[in-house]
């Protein structure tokens, strides 16, 4: 029975944790926009420079995932096809490979394409 209670309480703990930061974070830039400061200033406080670009780090992760997608499927499928387990982790290597790389010419085009 404690095997069974310790993950989920784990989890749950957790999971509070997380939205607890995400909530007072709110309220705190809730807080410093009903005061009336110059926008500059609510940028400083709130610890956002406008000088940096863009990171593009949802378009590569995503582009990695989807990749890791369809090696973990050619995996499985191989599998299925020829009853080789290591097939399945050179498949998932490979198109995580593949994926990583396109990721990042990917993000270099996505760059190149803000500078122009």
């Amino acid at each position: 029975m404690e095997e069974i209670l310790v993950p989920i309480v784990l989890f749950m703990v957790i999971g509070a944790t997380i939205i607890t930061a995400v909530i007072f974070r709110f309220l705190e830039k809730k807080k410093l926009l009903e005061k009336d400061l110059p926008a500059d200033d609510l940028y400083n406080l709130m610890g956002v420079n406008r000088e940096v670009r863009k990171s593009y780090w949802l378009a590569v992760s995503g582009t990695i995932m989807i990749f890791f997608s369809v090696g973990l499927g050619a995996g499985f499928w191989l599998d299925k096809l020829t009853n080789e387990d290591p097939l399945v982790a050179v498949a998932i290597s490979l198109f995580t490979g593949i994926g990583l790389i396109t990721a990042h010419y990917y993000r270099s085009h996505l760059v190149n394409k803000e500078l122009r």
